[in-house]
């Protein structure tokens, strides 16, 4: 019978996984779950390197622009090409400038990029908005999304405000 073997480095999470899924398939194919030619079996599998992070204001005023911020990061040993982070926004929220999709280009190993889009709120209320960051890996298409969630107030009118720096000074 002929035995397998294969190294893992420790500086690659990819060479980590090809080697458990290709243990988990030969065990498949001693149950008569998989089927392998020659006995050889191939398996590739892309870990997701892209990391996003989202940042927004805890609480905005109606009407008043607020920046929306993504850090984009590459913790992979490739460089990840045609990277595009998108914001994905509900209805009460508007762009300042009307471009949704950034283009990164290229991040590469171990880097970050910024994404920035000045929103605008024209009603109050709780809010959850998304990004969605796209791009090639080693020529895989990989995707990854996160949120901020706020709070959109309703700006006082200008007479309750001075109403209210009568009563309490």
């Amino acid at each position: 019978m002929e035995q397998h073997v294969a190294k893992a480095s420790k500086k690659s999470p990819l060479a980590v996984w090809t080697l458990v899924i290709m243990l988990l398939l030969f065990s498949l194919v001693g149950q008569g779950k998989a089927s392998a030619s020659d006995s050889i079996i191939t398996a590739t599998v892309t870990v997701n390197p892209l990391v996003v992070s989202v940042f927004a204001p805890s609480t905005v005023l109606v009407g008043r622009p607020f920046t929306v911020k993504a850090s984009i990061e590459n913790r992979g040993e490739s460089k990840i090409e045609q990277a595009v982070a998108t914001i994905n926004l509900p209805d009460g929220l508007e762009l300042a400038k009307p471009k949704a999709e950034q283009t990164l280009g290229v991040i590469p190993p171990h880097r970050r990029k910024t994404a920035v889009w000045p929103i605008r709120a024209t009603e109050g209320s709780e809010y959850v908005i998304s990004v969605s960051v796209s791009g090639q890996y080693d020529g895989v298409a990989i995707i990854e999304e996160s949120t901020a969630a706020f709070t959109v107030s309703e700006d006082a009118p200008p007479w309750w405000r001075r109403f209210l720096q009568w009563i309490f000074g």
